[in-house]
């Protein structure tokens, strides 16, 4: 009986040898899957932090760009605001009041012209009016300082120390 108890005792101690052992293994088993598993965890979360970081700098990347267009836009449209006064000046300001410039000036012209054939005619029909009648003119002043004579020597008659004025001109005013 001894024998069976010592193999009994024997076995036992195997068995437990071989559960110490498995539980050994499966301890070490399950540490290195905790290592595993918090590994995985630490990757994971290192993954996700450089996916965040990632995202992160290309919605940074995202919004520079985005302003950057926006600021574009504004410049285009500033300059495309520029551009339509510019051009409403130019064909709503600049080119009339040009071309009305150029119209005054050809009237003032026209009328200058007009003004230089109206006074050289009108000079024309005043020289032609004074030659015309020039001789008449002539025959009337004859007349005149013959009458003006017959006074005088009418008037030597009845005054005898009369002296006519000397300057004709001055008796035809």
């Amino acid at each position: 009986m001894e024998e069976r108890e010592l193999e009994r005792a024997r076995r036992r101690a195997e068995r437990e040898e071989r559960r110490r052992v498995v539980e050994e293994i499966k301890k070490k088993e399950y540490s290195k899957q905790l290592e595993d598993e918090a590994r995985r965890l630490r990757e994971e979360k290192q993954a996700l932090i450089a996916a965040q970081k990632a995202k992160k700098h290309e919605e940074e990347e995202q919004k520079r760009k985005q302003k950057l267009l926006i600021a574009q836009h504004r410049e285009m449209l500033q300059k495309a605001a520029e551009h339509r006064n510019i051009q409403l000046l130019r064909y709503n300001g600049w080119l009339p009041w040009r071309r009305y410039m150029s119209e005054q000036r050809e009237r003032l012209r026209l009328a200058e012209q007009h003004y230089e054939i109206s006074v050289q005619s009108h000079l024309k029909q005043k020289c032609l009016a004074a030659w015309t009648n020039f001789p008449a003119l002539i025959r009337k002043q004859h007349e005149r300082e013959r009458r003006r004579e017959q006074f005088r020597g009418r008037l030597r008659d009845l005054v005898p120390d009369f002296s006519p004025p000397t300057i004709i001109e001055d008796l035809d005013d």
